[in-house]
């Protein structure tokens, strides 16, 4: 079910001509809800929100700096944790969660 989630929210995303502010946000958030509901350990899964939310402010802070219209790191971000989905794993759809510029 979580997969099928990811891979629905991917497609929304790339459906859309343009993603506001508030369908980023709410993209955004429910990623990490689908994320975090599927680990085992409570704890690790309050610390991956704190992170991942902190994440989060400064994507959105990017997304409101930038000029209207389609937000592509949030695309990119959602087409690597839809393809991670398709794998199958945890582990990767949690390290899609990094963009290929901030692993540098």
């Amino acid at each position: 079910e979580a997969k099928a989630h990811i891979i629905a929210l991917q497609q929304q995303v790339a459906a859309a001509t343009a993603i506001d502010l508030g369908m980023n946000y709410t993209i955004r958030a429910t990623a990490l809800a689908i994320i975090t509901r599927e680990m085992s350990s409570d704890i690790l899964a309050e610390a991956l929100k704190a992170a991942l939310w902190r994440l989060f402010r400064w994507r959105m802070a990017e997304a409101a700096a930038a000029p209207p219209g389609a937000d592509s790191p949030l695309a990119d971000v959602m087409d690597r944790m839809a393809e991670a989905a398709r794998v199958g794993t945890l582990r990767a759809v949690m390290e899609s969660q990094t963009l290929s510029s901030d692993a540098a």
